[in-house]
């Protein structure tokens, strides 16, 4: 994953999240879900405390969430066994995934694309789920009109609104030569990390001026991730450089260090090298997750999610589609 990429950061295990506005809804893999006069997300009945639903063994049996990714009506969870399972609105049947040991996955709008191995599946919106044929290192879903991946060999390529006005006008299907390490796509561009840390984006940089969102700043960056008109990248001294719109604030991060860093449509996030989530942009004072140590964050549109270092995941924002209603991880 890129997104949603979703998408990377490397912890003691790879976690995904995504941060958004709202009330959180929480699901602990060893509990059910709290009752909502739970002040802290987990109640005194938790799965870490003394009266959990396993006695004096706090052990977790069955599979935890590894990585979350969202976008604008559905989130996707990647399982401790492989599976990725969905929640929220299936106009296109993208949270139809079959089972399977899957090792990367992205949210898109309207799209989920599933890597297994280097094969590559899109299920959702017609256009966006015909991927070409290939072997793949690396997908990013999009957030609008184009699906990129990386090839076995670095080279990208993207599909989706390649022909008519989006692709002749925007040139988001005219690749770069790579070879690139990691991919992320956003409404109307697309960027790419090379081994050296250098980025380089393409497509346009519509309703931004003196096309921002293409305008890289100079530096090695471990990890980008794209929103709709803005993209951020994780520096290898850990601060945040984004670019691109930023009209609600989303691209202009907190100065301190971080460990891994999410862009969304009018808000981006990160988790900070205490495991502490700090997010800035548009609805983003006190929206955060309840107190924990989180691994990873993405933002979606309107609604974000999160993952703990314990496998558990929140999300807050909207909930029209019953995006921000995590589903217990199936055995």
């Amino acid at each position: 994953m890129a997104g949603s990429r979703v998408e990377h950061l490397f912890v003691t295990v790879w976690f995904v999240v995504l941060l958004g506005t709202g009330c959180p809804t929480y699901y602990s893999p060893a509990t059910p879900a709290p009752s909502s006069d739970d002040d802290d997300g987990f109640g005194d009945d938790d799965a870490f405390g003394d009266d959990d639903a396993s006695g004096d063994d706090d052990s977790q049996t069955g599979p935890i969430w590894m990585a979350v990714g969202t976008s604008e009506n559905h989130s996707c969870g990647h399982t401790s066994n492989g599976n990725v399972h969905c929640w929220g609105a299936n106009f296109f049947g993208e949270l139809n995934v079959p089972s399977g040991d899957y090792s990367d996955f992205s949210v898109g709008n309207d799209v989920t694309c599933v890597l297994d191995g280097t094969a590559l599946t899109c299920l959702g919106d017609s256009e966006l789920s015909a991927a070409p044929a290939g072997s793949y290192s690396d997908v990013s879903a999009g957030r609008q009109y184009i699906a990129c991946a990386l090839r076995t060999d670095g080279d990208p390529v993207c599909w989706g609104g390649c022909s008519g006005f989006i692709g002749s006008d925007w040139a988001l299907c005219t690749e770069p030569a790579g070879p690139f390490v990691e991919i992320t796509t956003g409404e109307y561009h697309a960027c790419a990390r090379r081994a050296d840390g250098s980025v380089t984006c393409w497509g346009t940089a519509l309703d931004v001026e003196a096309d921002e969102e293409l305008n890289v700043p100079a530096g090695s960056y471990t990890q980008i991730d794209a929103g709709a008109q803005h993209t951020c990248g994780l520096r290898s001294d850990g601060t945040v450089s984004c670019w691109g719109a930023d009209v609600s604030g989303q691209s202009s991060p907190p100065p301190g260090q971080f460990g891994q860093i999410a862009a969304g449509w009018h808000h981006s996030c990160g988790v900070r090298a205490d495991g502490s989530i700090d997010c800035w942009g548009r609805d983003t004072d006190d929206k955060y997750p309840t107190a924990g140590t989180w691994a990873q964050v993405a933002a979606g549109e309107s609604h974000s999610c999160a993952v703990s270092v314990d496998g558990d995941i929140q999300c807050w924002g909207s909930n029209y589609n019953g995006q921000s209603s995590p589903i217990p991880p199936p055995l």
